[in-house]
Order: structure tokens, then C-alpha cells, then sequence
């Protein structure tokens, strides 16, 4: 299997951008998490704040691509990565493309706040066993969060 082929799939794709917004997506969350670690002053945040600016520049979306392409290697047979190729080269493949970002992070919230109402469930059924849930949990009859409007999408 010739790598170069796989890598024009990659580029075309725009695999590497997508590994690169997934990471870029899951700073907050990585924030979030430091935050309770270590604090929020003024020095921990510099630290924060230099961290993930080094952090992304250590993970490339060069570094995403050379990851990727051996995985498909065993997957796909050379023709089966030019017909891949050729679909991402017309106009559908390059809407899916375009289009793909926007399907994935719309999946994802869904995802999370169906994760995020399991998880208060979920929560309510043991707070008998450890009441201290009760403190976190939301009010049964507060109105739950309005969702986020999909965005419109050219057609």
C-alpha cells in the first residue's frame, strides 16, 4: 500500500484539522479538570495557559496523519483508497466533508446531554443511599436547560 495515497485521502478528508479540533475541543475539558487539581490564581492559570499552548504544539495535525494512515493500512486495499480518493474528490464527498465537523459536534451534544440526563437519573435513584447527591442535584422542577438551536446549514 502506497502511504502517499492514503495521505491524499487524509487530505482530503481533512483528518488531521479533525484530529486537531477534537484535541482542540477537549481543552476546556482538560481545564476544567486541572482547575480542580491545582486551583485558579493568578499563577495557576499562567501555568494553564502555557501548557495547553505547548501542549497543542507538541500534537500536530502532521503527528494526527502519520497516526492515522497505518491504521488504514491493513483496512483498506489500494483500490478501495482510490475509489475513497475519487468520492472525496467530487462534489458529495467534499459536502460531506464540509458538512461532517458540524454532523460530529452536533452528535456529540446530543451525546452529552443525553449522558448528562442519565447521569441525574441515574444520580436521583442512589441519592437514598448517599443523600449528599441531593445537594448537587438539580431541582426536579427547575425547567431544564433550553437547547442550544441548531445551526443553519447551507444547502
Amino acid at each position: 500500500m502506497n502511504d502517499a495515497t492514503i495521505r491524499h485521502l487524509m487530505d482530503l478528508t481533512g483528518a488531521g484539522k479533525i484530529g486537531g479540533q477534537m484535541m482542540d475541543a477537549m481543552m476546556p475539558q482538560m481545564r476544567t479538570m486541572i482547575n480542580q487539581l491545582i486551583g485558579k490564581n493568578d499563577r495557576q492559570q499562567k501555568f494553564l495557559y502555557t501548557f495547553f499552548r505547548e501542549f497543542r504544539t507538541r500534537l500536530t495535525d502532521e503527528d494526527i496523519v502519520k497516526t492515522i494512515v497505518p491504521i488504514y493500512v491493513p483496512l483498506y486495499s489500494l483500490e478501495e483508497i482510490q475509489a475513497l480518493n475519487q468520492f472525496y474528490e467530487s462534489p458529495l464527498g467534499q459536502r460531506v466533508v464540509r458538512e461532517l465537523l458540524e454532523i460530529t459536534a452536533e452528535v456529540r451534544a446530543a451525546g452529552a446531554e443525553m449522558g448528562r440526563k442519565a447521569a441525574i437519573e441515574t444520580s436521583r435513584t442512589r441519592s437514598k443511599d448517599f443523600p449528599e447527591l441531593d445537594r448537587i442535584l438539580p431541582d426536579n422542577n427547575a425547567p431544564a436547560p433550553s437547547p442550544q438551536p441548531a445551526p443553519v446549514r447551507p444547502e
